[in-house]
């Protein structure tokens, strides 16, 4: 009887179990099998390695803004789906291209493509940096040319401060110059500085260095009317607080004035423009605990705009 027993107590104790630790790992991890939250206990005090995943290694390819990346195209098959991009899209990888100098024909013929594509739906600003961005880059297509030129003959009445001095920069590369349409963008530049002062600080400084690349890039227009525009971007200026300017943008704005102050304006002391260039170069002397020093290109352009007032 007692072996009986024990036989009977030892087929009980030999129940079929396998402990949670001894589990394969194929049930434990949660890609192959989804815990159910009613019946699998989660204890959030403990340490979850396999519910980590931010520390998985990326299996994700280089993207840029939902494309493949520009520059690294070449790992993907040089498909670059143009065809599915809309115009900021268009503008910004353009200019991605341009700043980590990409100048494949094969990237920009697609780009270009793409945009004339979508000119009739472009508005500003997108339109201002890809005819900037496409004259930067040099790559002329007569085509493109004369699409985007009739997009900004449309939509020019709508141009505000900033898209008028980026469209600006695109008229200094020599076979993207156009004398009606520059007349254009710079009697749009009066019609705003006469009749609006809602212009924000660093927009007007851009439209400065704007004024002054277009000046230099070769012959001009209109140099009055670059020197009027000038000197009303410099009354604007006078009005207002200065202080939280980024040192680099005044630095260039200095430089753009000094040029004006250059052309006649430093004969009168009551012009804006000599205003103007005081003002700045008091406020880049003024040295703060949290400011970097001048770079040697900066400072050959503070020394330059100094001289404009002797």
């Amino acid at each position: 009887m007692l072996r009986h027993s024990s036989v009977a107590l030892y087929g009980i104790r030999a129940h079929p179990y396998t402990p949670p630790g001894r589990k394969s790992w194929s049930k434990q991890h949660l890609k192959l099998r989804t815990p159910r939250p009613l019946t699998d206990r989660f204890t959030m005090g403990n340490l979850h390695p396999n519910k980590e995943w931010w520390r998985e290694r990326r299996v994700a390819p280089p993207t840029f803004m939902g494309f493949p990346d520009v520059a690294k195209i070449e790992l993907r098959g040089g498909e670059l789906y143009a065809e599915r991009m809309d115009a900021p899209t268009v503008a910004i990888i353009m200019a991605k291209c341009l700043k980590d100098s990409i100048g494949a024909p094969e990237i920009w013929n697609k780009l270009v493509w793409r945009a004339q594509h979508l000119a009739c739906r472009t508005t500003e600003p997108e339109i201002c940096y890809i005819w900037r961005a496409v004259s930067q880059r040099d790559w002329y297509d007569s085509h493109f040319v004369a699409t985007m030129l009739g997009r900004l003959d449309r939509r020019l009445p709508m141009f505000a401060i900033h898209d008028c001095s980026i469209a600006l920069e695109g008229f200094i590369n020599d076979k993207f110059k156009n004398e009606r349409y520059e007349r254009r963008i710079l009697d749009q530049i009066e019609l705003l500085l006469v009749n609006r002062d809602d212009f924000r600080v660093d927009g007007l400084c851009k439209l400065a260095k704007s004024l002054y690349k277009y000046s230099e890039s070769g012959p001009v227009v209109e140099v009055e009317a670059v020197e009027m525009l000038m000197t009303k971007v410099a009354a604007h200026l006078t009005e207002r607080d200065l202080t939280e300017t980024d040192r680099s943008l005044l630095v260039d704005t200095a430089e753009a004035i000094a040029w004006r102050v250059k052309r006649g304006a430093g004969s009168k002391r009551k012009d804006p423009s000599v205003i103007l260039l005081r003002t700045m170069l008091r406020e880049l002397m003024t040295i703060r605990p949290d400011d970097k020093p001048f770079t040697e290109e900066e400072q050959a352009k503070i020394q330059k705009a100094t001289e404009a007032l002797r």
